[in-house]
């Protein structure tokens, strides 16, 4: 859940960043708010369906909110240090 989103937002910036490079921060913003809304819903339905296993939905929230913020990290890491002025990487 957290993965693929970041991947399918690692390469909408980079799309966005070859045909337009002034709107990556706006490609960036959305793509966040793409994996936001992901996880949100994922944590949601997931964990009413976890929940007849035995599987507390705090504690899926938790695990999914701790690698949402890695993921996030490691994608704003990789999207800043991937450009370099003049456009070349």
């Amino acid at each position: 859940m957290c993965v693929t989103t970041a991947v399918a937002t690692l390469v909408f910036a980079e799309k966005v960043f070859e045909r337009a490079p002034l709107l990556g921060p706006m490609a960036v913003l959305l793509g966040t708010g793409m994996r936001m809304t992901v996880a949100v819903v994922g944590v949601v339905m997931l964990g009413q369906a976890l929940k007849p296993h035995g599987i507390p939905p705090d504690q899926f929230a938790r695990w999914v909110a701790y690698l949402y913020i890695v993921t996030l990290a490691l994608e704003c890491g990789l999207l800043m240090t991937g450009r370099q002025s003049g456009g070349t990487r």
